[in-house]
């Protein structure tokens, strides 16, 4: 079973990440700058074909992946290992497997409540790591009108008269609404 994991995702928690990345002997003054960031993902999704790329201020990260084939995997920019990566389906979640220098390692990607779940394992019971990331949302304006503001539009952005942080907007004097 598929879930659509396309959108940009902004981290909203990372919990245990240092001592994953010190389970893998990540050199301590990485570890803590990388323990800083608030990486946003963006992942790209064609049925079972993915691109993830995390991106931060310190570094980038890009993998491609079709789900059942295995692929060589470079993780270059996160701890520069380099491994064969199976992801498979596990019900409605993402569930990866990586053989190479690091044994037993891995991560399982899923959607629960409109939020991207991310938890990386090593060794199974050494270090585990749990982000969460909500999806980032771009309004663009169009030129649709709601007429009746106490519904919400398509966009579901227009809900009430003047407020500006919900994307509405007053078109002159006729009392419509320009709407996100």
């Amino acid at each position: 079973m598929s879930t659509d994991f396309n959108g940009t995702w902004n981290m909203v928690s990372n919990d245990n990440f240092e001592a994953y990345m010190a389970a893998l002997d990540i050199d301590f003054p990485t570890r803590k700058i990388a323990n800083l960031l608030k990486p946003q993902k963006v992942i790209e999704q064609k049925g079972d074909s993915f691109i993830v790329k995390t991106l931060s201020t310190f570094r980038n990260y890009r993998v491609q992946f079709t789900v059942g084939e295995e692929f060589e995997e470079d993780t270059k920019g996160l701890d520069n290992r380099k491994c064969k990566s199976l992801v498979t389906w596990v019900s409605n979640k993402l569930v990866c497997v990586q053989k190479g220098e690091k044994e037993n390692r891995g991560w399982t990607h899923w959607v629960e409540d409109g939020d991207l779940h991310l938890v990386f394992l090593f060794n199974l019971i050494l270090a585990k790591c749990f982000q969460v990331f909500q999806q980032h949302i771009t309004f663009i304006w169009r030129l649709s009108r709601c007429k009746d503001v106490s519904r919400r539009c398509s966009a579901k952005i227009c809900t009430r008269a003047g407020d500006w942080n919900q994307g509405g907007r007053r078109m002159g004097e006729s009392g419509e609404w320009e709407c996100g």
